[in-house]
C-alpha cells in the first residue's frame, strides 16, 4: 500500500513538470485516475490501519482534487440574447463504425453544426442517405479528406487554413450566430504517444494559437487536440490565443478510450473566444469510434 501510495504521489507531482517533458504530458494526463487511486487507497489505508500510507493516500487525493475541482466550480459566463449555436464532433479514426446510429443522433439532436475527424471513405460517401436536412462538406488532408462537416445552413469561407505548421487535418469556415459569424477551426493534432510525437502535437497546437491570433471577432476550436485540460501545453494554446475551455464549469467530461467512461481522458476539445459564452455541455456515444463525441452549446456573451 505504501508502494502504491509513493508511486501515486511521484506521478502527481510530475504532473506538474513542463509538459514539454514526455512523462510529466503523460503524468498530468491522468489525474481523473490519479484521484480515484488515491480515495481507494485512502479507504484501503483506514482499514488496514495504516497512518504513513493513508496519510500520504490524502495527499495525493488534495493534490489532485485542487487540480480537478476548478473545472467543475468555474462556471460560464453568462448569456446575452437567446440565439444559440450547437457544435457537436466526433474522431471517427477511419472506422467504418454505426452510420445508422450516427444518422438517429444527428436527427434527434439536431445540431446547428456536426464536425467528424477522419471519416472513412464509406462515411464520406454514404452520409448522406443517412442524415437529412443538412449540407455536407468535406477538405483537409493531402490525398483524402480528414474532416466532413454537416451543417443545417450554409457555410461561408470555407478553406484549408495556411497557418504554418497546422495539421493536414485541418479546416476553417465560418457559421452564423445571431446573424453574426464565428470563425470555426476543425482540427485532428497527433497523439503524443512518444515523445517525438508530443513535440510535433505541441508545434501543432502552437500553429492553432497562432491561427487564432490571426482573426479577430468570434472564435471556436475544435477536435481531438490530445492535449487534457489540465495540461500544460492546452493552457499555453489558450493563453496564447485568447481562449476559454468550454469544460469550465461543466467537469472533465473524459472522451477517449470511449470504453472506460468515466475514467477515460478527456482529450476531445472545444475551445472560444471570450465574447462566447457555454450553455450546455456533455458527451455522447462515439458511433464505433474509440472516441465519445462532444456536444457543445455556445451563445453570445453579455457584456460585464
Amino acid at each position: 500500500m505504501l508502494a502504491a501510495a509513493t508511486l501515486a504521489a511521484l506521478a502527481s507531482l510530475l504532473g506538474f513538470v513542463d509538459g514539454r517533458l514526455w512523462l510529466a504530458e503523460v503524468a498530468s494526463s491522468l489525474r481523473l485516475q490519479l484521484l480515484v487511486a488515491a480515495i481507494a487507497l485512502v479507504a484501503l489505508a483506514v482499514l488496514a490501519r495504516s497512518a504513513t500510507g493513508g496519510g500520504l493516500a490524502a495527499v495525493v487525493l488534495l493534490v489532485n482534487a485542487a487540480v480537478l475541482v476548478p473545472l467543475y466550480t468555474g462556471g460560464p459566463a453568462a448569456a446575452a440574447g437567446v440565439a444559440r449555436l450547437r457544435v457537436a464532433h466526433v474522431n471517427m479514426q477511419g472506422h467504418s463504425g454505426d452510420l445508422d446510429a450516427f444518422g438517429r443522433i444527428v436527427a434527434s439532436e439536431r445540431p446547428d453544426v456536426m464536425v467528424v475527424l477522419e471519416p472513412s471513405n464509406g462515411w464520406l460517401a454514404e452520409v448522406s442517405r443517412h442524415v437529412w436536412g443538412y449540407r455536407i462538406l468535406a477538405g483537409g488532408g493531402r490525398w483524402r479528406p480528414r474532416v466532413m462537416v454537416l451543417a443545417t445552413a450554409r457555410l461561408t469561407d470555407v478553406r484549408v487554413p495556411v497557418t504554418r505548421g497546422l495539421p493536414e487535418s485541418a479546416l476553417a469556415f465560418d457559421v452564423a450566430l445571431d446573424g453574426r459569424p464565428v470563425r470555426v477551426l476543425a482540427v485532428h493534432t497527433l497523439s503524443p504517444s512518444t515523445p517525438g510525437d508530443r513535440r510535433g502535437r505541441d508545434e501543432e497546437l502552437e500553429a492553432v494559437a497562432a491561427w487564432a491570433r490571426q482573426h479577430r471577432g468570434s472564435e471556436i476550436v475544435l477536435g481531438d487536440l490530445n492535449a487534457t485540460p489540465w495540461s500544460s501545453v492546452l493552457r499555453r494554446l489558450e493563453d496564447a490565443g485568447s481562449l476559454r475551455n468550454s469544460a469550465d464549469g461543466f467537469g472533465a467530461q473524459p472522451t477517449w478510450p470511449s470504453f472506460a467512461g468515466p475514467l477515460g481522458i478527456p482529450i476531445d476539445q472545444l475551445l472560444h473566444s471570450s465574447d462566447l459564452t457555454v450553455t450546455d455541455r456533455d458527451t455522447r456515444r462515439g458511433f464505433g469510434s474509440e472516441h465519445r463525441s462532444l456536444w457543445v452549446t455556445v451563445a453570445r456573451a453579455a457584456r460585464e
